[in-house]
């Protein structure tokens, strides 16, 4: 009989999912997904394909291997700035290997295995910078900038109520420090559900900015001194609060290539846990490069670990933080497939940088 409920639920959940699709007149729908380096991808399907990815029979080909796409029915949104009729909808999805479902190779399926009970704010920042001349900041306002020194206003306004649109909360909005830089605060939600708002936050930014006839630059170093970040804000009792601190102090040496794994944020940063995790025995403000994958870092929070939480040193480069990554028995253990694959993309990235550096000195000479 349990058998028997579980098709019958699961009957009712795709019915209720074509219901809203004819609901809300989607064509189009877009199966996304995150990969190991938590970039954002999507294949499209039209409604009359939805079938087959309701049956978890939707495959593709994706860095090289068949992947299965298992979708998250309950993730749809409507994108707000496409037309209403033949209107474009979104899901998240996770990618398995058809023959070996078991075998996690997803950061976003790997991160819903665990629980994480607290509230989480999030503050992420991005550039605004001119199509017509690549990396020129849209303006030279400062920190709160007002217009007509700050000229990111409208974008962010309609930033905000695109995210409102698709049942984000923003907290607050304004211009950052740094020329061109937009920052924005969304508000606190449950620690499982931030990855996939922060995720989509992002896609929205870029896809308004592109609507705007402008850029959005994730990229975490410009105009020559470190700029860009994001910023966790853990909200809980201080015994949750503290023990989550002294895990993340702990965790840092080993796993500072997920919190920074760009070569770019090694530039200019100074080398001391305090610019990374705040705590005041209240709240824990942790501070991430835009481009470390959201799954990863949160999914860090539920490492088993005996907690040593003594003046860490970190990595003076990217080297060393790769160095000290792959030499983890504990984070090996606890990402398992995903460790490998996260290991191979920073070693290529390490061996393309310095191959442009030789080549650039062999043609200086």
């Amino acid at each position: 009989m349990g058998l028997l409920y579980f098709w019958r639920d699961k009957l009712m959940e795709h019915m209720e999912f074509l219901e809203q699709l004819n609901t809300y007149s989607i064509k189009f729908l877009r199966l996304q997904f995150v990969d190991v380096a938590g970039n954002l991808k999507n294949v499209a399907v039209t409604s009359e394909n939805v079938g087959e990815v309701l049956k978890k029979e939707m495959t593709f080909i994706h860095n090289g291997e068949k992947v299965l796409f298992e979708p998250d029915l309950e993730s749809l949104t409507v994108l707000p700035w496409r037309p209403r009729e033949g209107a474009v909808g979104r899901i998240y999805g996770n990618l398995l290997l058809p023959n070996d479902e078991q075998k996690i190779i997803c950061p976003r399926k790997f991160f819903t295995r665990f629980n994480l009970p607290l509230e989480v704010a999030v503050e992420f920042s991005f550039y605004l910078q001119e199509k017509v001349q690549e990396k020129t900041p849209v303006d030279h306002a400062g920190l709160w900038d007002v217009s007509p020194l700050d000229l990111g206003e409208n974008l962010r306004r309609d930033v905000v109520l695109t995210l409102e649109k698709m049942g984000i909360g923003v907290k607050y909005s304004g211009h950052g420090a740094h020329p061109g830089e937009q920052v924005l605060g969304l508000k606190p939600v449950k620690g499982n559900k931030l990855p996939d708002i922060l995720t989509t936050a992002k896609f929205v930014v870029r896809t308004i900015a592109e609507r705007h006839g402008l850029n959005a630059s994730f990229f975490p170093y410009h105009h020559k001194k470190p700029g860009l970040s994001v910023k966790y804000t853990f909200l809980g009792e201080k015994e949750e609060t503290e023990k989550l601190y002294q895990k993340i102090v702990t965790l840092l040496p080993e796993a500072e290539i997920i919190f920074r794994p760009l070569i770019n944020d090694y530039y200019g940063y100074p080398q001391k846990p305090e610019n990374f995790i705040f705590y005041d025995g209240d709240h824990i403000v942790l501070t991430v490069s835009p481009k470390a994958n959201p799954y990863l870092v949160l999914s860090l929070l539920a490492i088993e670990t005996n907690v040593n939480a003594q003046n860490p040193v970190l990595a003076a480069d990217f080297g060393q933080a790769l160095r000290r990554f792959s030499e983890s028995t504990k984070l090996r253990e606890f990402f398992g497939e995903l460790f490998w694959r996260y290991l191979k993309i920073k070693q290529k990235s390490y061996f393309d940088f310095w191959s442009r550096v030789h080549e650039e000195g062999d043609n200086g000479d």
